[in-house]
């Protein structure tokens, strides 16, 4: 989703998701864009910063809150405003500056899914090491569980032994 208040610079970036095969949803401002992620999952929202009722900062602290699963962008005219530093601080995968090219908009797009593919990725690994783990820790304990019984049998079998000695003198 495009969160801008400018409707060209919405559809400027809506012909860079279309150019990409990429559906995209446009929102005027944060309130709008907050609404349609009640209704819809969105992989990444591309918001400007200075916008009416919700800027572009309120907003991304929302969706990082609310919508884990959904990459921000951040775009702004007013790079003196705020930084990549605060940006990426506040939770946001990545940060442009209007006027920005088609090609570096593309550019950031495919890094931002080169990212969240990682991220799955390594959370699918992680899932299938701790059901590893679990498996081993079973094992583990089953086998404890066999050599107590093991050493329990030997233990009885030795008294036993004992008892024999004893009752033979």
């Amino acid at each position: 989703m495009v969160v801008d208040d400018e409707a060209s610079v919405r559809k400027v970036v809506k012909k860079v998701f279309t150019s990409l095969a990429l559906d995209v949803d446009e929102a005027e401002d944060g309130l709008v864009a907050l609404g349609k992620l009640e209704e819809k999952t969105y992989d990444l929202v591309i918001t400007d910063i200075k916008m009416p009722k919700m800027d572009g900062m309120k907003l991304l602290e929302k969706i990082i809150f609310d919508y884990p699963y959904t990459d921000v962008m951040v775009m702004t005219a007013y790079s003196t405003d705020y930084t990549y530093v605060d940006v990426v601080s506040g939770g946001a995968m990545d940060f442009i500056v209007k006027p920005f090219s088609t090609n570096e908009l593309k550019a950031k797009i495919y890094r931002i899914a080169r990212e969240r593919k990682l991220i799955n990725e390594l959370k699918e690994s992680n899932i299938k090491l701790e059901a590893t783990y679990k498996e081993i820790l079973a094992l583990k304990d089953d086998e404890e569980l066999r050599c107590r019984k093991i050493n329990y049998e030997k233990e009885l079998l030795l008294e036993e032994l004992e008892k024999l000695r004893s009752s033979e003198k």
